[in-house]
């Protein structure tokens, strides 16, 4: 450009002068490098020594000497103690039965006699009993609430009127009051006095037979007691007395 000042060139031998050193330090590498690979070449090989740590390995060896065997001990038998016991699991108990509550029986009716001249008839009854030798009757409560019935039953209607039929027979009266079985009625009506209205049954082969009968169980005995007035108007302590003498079915 016309502002641009020409640089001035170096002559001829100015500008090869770097060139060739470097060409000049170029072949001092090259012959340098040729000649180490020639005196590793022409080095004579030398024979190796063995290493201490061979010899040592060598003088160490011992020389092998031939084993003798030796017999095994046969092991002493150690005895076998015997198994520990194992409890065996046991079967479990079977469950108690459960309690069976039956609820009691109901107490039979009271067999006792409905007032005192009953219950001395009936003794005395059995006391004749013993006598001919025959067991004494049982006091039943069917039997006596129904001979009860019936003497009361009699008395308000005449007690000197005897009749075995004024509410049905002796079995139906007995049947009535719970009995189950055959019976046999005697009646009598006199003093309030067990003795005299025993000794009047037994007087009477009919009643005698009934009281002395041996098919006989069971017994009941009742007696109403009143005053009795006849028709003159006199007034008389009077007992109605009916005995049953049963046969259980």
């Amino acid at each position: 450009m016309p502002r641009d000042t020409p640089r001035p060139r170096l002559p001829l031998c100015g500008r090869i002068r770097p060139w060739s050193g470097l060409l000049i330090v170029f072949l001092a590498f090259v012959v340098a490098s040729a000649g180490v690979e020639y005196a590793s070449s022409v080095r004579p090989t030398a024979t190796p020594r063995p290493t201490a740590r061979a010899l040592r390995a060598i003088v160490s060896t011992p020389t092998p000497v031939p084993a003798i065997p030796v017999p095994t001990p046969e092991p002493t038998p150690i005895p076998a103690s015997p198994p520990a016991p194992v409890a065996l699991p046991q079967s479990p108990a079977p469950a108690p039965p459960q309690p069976v509550f039956d609820p009691p029986p109901a107490p039979p009716p009271s067999a006792a006699a409905h007032n005192e001249l009953s219950a001395s008839v009936m003794s005395l009854v059995n006391q004749k009993r013993a006598e001919g030798g025959l067991p004494s009757l049982t006091p039943n409560a069917a039997l006596i609430l129904a001979a009860q019935r019936y003497a009361e039953l009699h008395f308000e209607a005449e007690p000197y009127q005897l009749s075995h039929a004024l509410d049905g027979t002796p079995g139906d009266r007995a049947a009535r009051a719970g009995y189950s079985g055959g019976v046999g009625e005697v009646l009598v009506t006199a003093e309030a006095n067990s003795q005299q209205l025993v000794d009047l049954w037994m007087s009477s082969p009919p009643h005698q037979s009934i009281i002395m009968g041996g098919q006989y169980a069971d017994i009941g005995v009742g007696c109403a007691v009143g005053l009795w007035v006849d028709p003159n108007g006199n007034a008389f302590e009077t007992a109605r007395c009916v005995g049953l003498a049963g046969v259980p079915y």
